[in-house]
């Protein structure tokens, strides 16, 4: 029964593990360097999302305001280069407004200029891939092992093109 009850923990540990998310992890000053189509991401998240800002960084862009009249603002920004930005909690006194989604094709990473078509050996060789669950590979980067909110880099298996960069807050 001790050698049964060894081997269910030994495995239901290392299912735990497997499941973990693989991540780059970026120190403080790489984070903090990031660019979005040539503009630093904390200066994007400083804006607030507040309109007249964000068209001084991106110029004129479509604003899709939705779900004010029940207290849960959100702001959704999208440009003509397909960038996609959206700001939530603008109704919480205990909060500032903050990104919770992103689409770009272009970051800026560890001085490592990316655009969706890119080959992800631009990336170099010490980069590691998150399996999703429906088996395919990705890439993401997060703040200090931070797994909460990572820039997810989805690519094609078979040419290694980037498909796709997108930012998401988990919660």
């Amino acid at each position: 029964m001790k050698y049964n009850l060894t081997i269910i923990l030994l495995l239901l540990f290392l299912s735990v593990g497997i499941a973990q998310p693989k991540i780059n992890e970026l120190n403080t000053d790489d984070f903090m360097s990031i660019k979005i189509e040539n503009v630093l991401f904390e200066k994007i998240k400083m804006t607030y999302g507040d309109i007249a800002e964000m068209e001084t960084l991106f110029g004129k862009g479509k604003v899709n305001i939705a779900n004010k009249e029940i207290g849960e603002e959100t702001r959704e920004f999208n440009y003509k280069n397909g960038l996609k930005i959206s700001f939530g909690e603008f109704d919480l006194n205990y909060t500032k407004p903050s990104i919770y989604y992103l689409k770009t094709n272009n970051i800026c990473i560890k001085n490592i200029d990316l655009n969706v078509g890119d080959s992800i050996e631009k990336l170099g060789n010490n980069i590691l891939f998150n399996k999703q669950t429906d088996g395919g590979l990705s890439i993401m980067f997060t703040h200090n092992n931070d797994d909460c909110c990572p820039i997810i880099i989805e690519f094609d298996q078979k040419t290694k093109l980037i498909t796709s960069i997108e930012y998401a807050v988990w919660t």
